[in-house]
């Protein structure tokens, strides 16, 4: 999937791509990269293996399941059994994404520097715990996401709607906590141990939901707030 149409998510284009384009372990490929490195001498990252392998973003490396399965692992599509990585791929990837720009999108709304950004912390600090770990208590100010594990976005992103409500100003503020309930919802299905046919019919749905209005807000905030990005990414 190119990087320039990730933004196509919930598009029915982009459902048929992703179920007709799915990942291959590619055993040729890999053999033959192989061979370059342990019998022609040839360095992993060199142009001969980066011609066989950069453009699938592969690596030289034999995987045991296909092995063992002998000629049967030359045609068992091994991703198919891989399940998706919500720490890195949402949690710590497109929910953390989303929520630096909301930070910057307070910076550039605020009519005085960094006041809005004041508030978002204040709230979080008076989130209240809930169960033994379910909620924890948000100590530090959480724009600066400072020293936090992805459990802290999860935590974030559970307590968000009540937190961003009414920082921005209409229709801004009605597209954000519809995005963030979103948000929340695709995540709660994404995170379930069991899935049946109506779970995954709704997590469809809701993933053309999110995608659709992830398109609406960039859309509509681009037009009003200039956004630059933060110190703590900037490094100043």
């Amino acid at each position: 999937m190119p990087k320039t149409h990730l933004d196509r998510t919930g598009w029915v284009h982009d459902l048929n791509f992703r179920t007709n384009s799915v990942r291959q372990y590619l055993h040729t490929k890999i053999q033959a990269a192989r061979s370059f490195i342990y019998q022609l001498g040839h360095a992993v990252a060199g142009a001969r293996v980066d011609g066989l392998l950069k453009s699938t973003s592969s690596v030289p490396t034999l995987n045991s399941f296909c092995e063992q399965l002998g000629q049967l692992g030359k045609e068992f599509n091994v991703s198919q059994m891989m399940v998706v990585d919500l720490l890195h791929e949402f949690e710590l990837g497109v929910w953390k994404a989303l929520f630096i720009h909301l930070i910057r999108i307070l910076h550039a709304a605020s009519e005085r520097p960094g006041i809005l950004v004041d508030i978002l912390n204040t709230r979080f600090r008076q989130v209240p715990t809930f169960g033994r770990f379910t909620i924890r208590r948000f100590h530090n100010n959480v724009s600066d996401m400072k020293k936090l594990a992805a459990r802290d976005f999860e935590d974030i992103l559970q307590c968000s709607i009540p937190i961003f409500e009414g920082l921005l100003p209409e229709p801004f503020n009605r597209m954000l906590l519809r995005l963030l309930y979103k948000a929340a919802e695709w995540h709660a299905l994404a995170k379930l141990r069991m899935h049946t046919e109506s779970t995954l019919d709704l997590l469809e749905a809701v993933t053309k939901d999110f995608g659709r209005l992830m398109r609406q807000f960039r859309d509509k905030t681009s037009e009003t707030f200039e956004t630059v990005e933060l110190p703590r990414e900037t490094g100043t």
